[in-house]
């Protein structure tokens, strides 16, 4: 049977040991995905009339239009994605 003694410790390190000035360094390592993080917290705060004009362009787009969006969206998470993994911080010990 299985304990749950590494989740235990797990956020022991994430709630007791926390660096805040290692925060730099996550994000340095991390640049793409802060940004599209940012872009979409940032996105939350838009007027819900601009939202409804946003969502009407894209429906009024040719297919070639849309595919084109949809492309661009699928090589930005892929780049995303495939950033070289860094161990986070709080897992280091």
């Amino acid at each position: 049977m299985e304990t749950f003694a590494g989740a235990w410790e797990l956020l022991g390190q994430v709630t007791g040991n926390f660096q805040g000035h290692l925060v730099w360094e996550v994000m340095a390592g991390y640049p793409q995905v802060m940004w599209l993080m940012g872009l979409g917290y940032l996105l939350h705060f838009l007027p819900s009339k601009w939202d409804d004009k946003l969502a009407g362009s894209f429906s009024k787009l040719h297919w070639a239009g849309a595919a084109a969006v949809m492309v661009l969206f699928i090589w930005l998470l892929n780049e995303v994605k495939t950033q070289e993994p860094m161990m986070p911080i709080y897992l280091q010990f």
